[in-house]
């Protein structure tokens, strides 16, 4: 019944699909635009129950949508997530254990029955919604009124951030009981960053295209020299993130629209933005990482770091990047991104506690150096992921001889192995 009803909805939409766009990037899009008016709509409503209800309706709706066959085990799972809860005086670990779990199937699914795909479907909406049930684990000891069940499935199926940016539950309940003053809140920040969501979809439609990683296997690329396969994949890696862009855009707009990223001390929607879009501009590698889907960033920092860090110590960095690595999925590729971007995070870490001894360098210098250092590293594992394809991923890695990740490796191993300016104490920041 869901699946014939989701159909005819597609059915509807081929007819106005203009520009002949995949029907899950259609859908995304329309999802997007009606966010804005939705939030209008939801800020309007004078009842906390009434909010309550407004966004767990359309965020049913949109997960309907967008899931199709899916959304029956996305719903029941949820309901088991929040009897886990109930049952366990810390559901912490239960709802970890068991968020995983149930994401773990969803990514095995994707490998057997839609190998290499990249559509925003059950898979992306599953991810979301496993960090916001861990997100409800950490955050539920501090809501001793408002937590009921329907608070729960509202923020579970919370409508503007189905794709992108996990935000504290807290947050959430804060919004619906009008907690802070929202006297000041206005639509135009919703406006701004949907009108720069427009130009970004542009770069995408008309300028993306002209950069795609199968220059990494067409017949020129076996004639390039290492230097200029080191700038056409760095010039290549800056125009794919405009995919990036655009969905941290809109969904900044989505946000943005329902109220939630709305700050009253500041008066402005400034709180939980959804990426820095100075990032190519950042050399250090620590910020790079901060600024790169920054609400993800945040739950792996609020629910695991900062959680396990009394279990495992000083690996707890290493395990939150293996955490973060096993809710992405399950290909190959991104375990090999995920440990040389740990790698590479560590080695700015080790740089930077012996910066004084790099003193008789120029400042400016420095800083040219380890910016195009953190471009050229991060963005050159980063293109492995973005392959996918394990196979195709070692042989474009094998076309720049792995200089890459040797050069990683070496400096990560000198520090570790020397100790070189650990033990420094930092009389200036550089």
């Amino acid at each position: 019944m869901i699946v014939t009803f989701v159909e005819a909805i597609e059915d509807k939409l081929r007819i106005i699909n203009v520009v002949n766009l995949e029907m899950d990037l259609l859908i995304l899009i329309l999802y997007f635009y009606l966010c804005i008016p939705l939030g209008i709509v939801f800020n309007s409503l004078k009842c906390k129950n009434q909010r309550i209800l407004f966004n767990l309706f359309f965020g049913l709706f949109f997960t309907m949508i967008i899931t199709k066959e899916w959304f029956i085990y996305i719903f029941t799972w949820t309901i088991l997530i929040y009897f886990l809860s109930r049952i366990f005086k810390d559901p912490y670990y239960p709802i970890f254990f068991g968020g995983f779990l149930i994401l773990s199937y969803c990514h095995v699914y994707r490998l057997i029955y839609d190998y290499l795909s990249w559509k925003m479907d059950y898979n992306c909406v599953q991810m979301m919604i496993t960090a916001r049930y861990i997100y409800y684990a950490v955050d539920k000891p501090k809501i001793k009124e408002n937590n009921s069940f329907l608070m729960f499935m509202s923020y579970i199926f919370m409508y503007p951030n189905l794709y992108l940016a996990p935000l504290p539950y807290f947050s959430f309940v804060d919004l619906i009981t009008r907690k802070e003053d929202f006297t000041h809140y206005s639509i135009k920040p919703a406006l701004i960053n949907l009108f720069k969501a427009m130009l970004f979809t542009a770069g995408e439609l008309f300028i993306r295209p002209k950069f795609d990683t199968e220059v990494y296997f067409s017949e020129n690329w076996a004639h390039y020299n290492l230097i200029e396969k080191l700038f056409i994949t760095q010039a290549v890696s800056v125009v794919l993130r405009f995919s990036y862009f655009t969905a941290f855009k809109h969904s900044q707009a989505a946000m943005d629209a329902f109220g939630i990223t709305y700050n009253p001390k500041t008066k402005k929607c400034d709180r939980f933005p959804v990426a820095d879009y100075h990032y190519d501009l950042e050399k250090n590698i620590m910020m790079k990482t901060s600024m790169w889907n920054t609400n993800v960033q945040l739950w792996l920092k609020h629910c695991f770091y900062e959680k396990l860090n009394h279990i495992f110590g000083g690996y707890t960095y290493y395990i939150t990047f293996l955490i973060s690595c096993i809710w992405h999925g399950f290909y190959m590729t991104y375990y090999l991104f995920f440990v040389f971007w740990a790698i590479s995070v560590q080695i700015c870490k080790y740089v930077y506690k012996a910066q004084q001894k790099f003193y008789f360098i120029p400042e400016r210098i420095r800083h040219i150096i380890c910016w195009f250092w953190s471009c050229m590293t991060i963005d050159h594992f980063a293109t492995g992921m973005k392959i996918l394809d394990w196979k195709k991923a070692i042989q474009f890695h094998c076309s720049v001889n792995w200089i890459i990740h040797i050069q990683a490796l070496v400096i990560f191993g000198f520090f570790v192995i020397t100790g070189f300016g650990q033990g420094q104490k930092r009389k200036k920041k550089d």
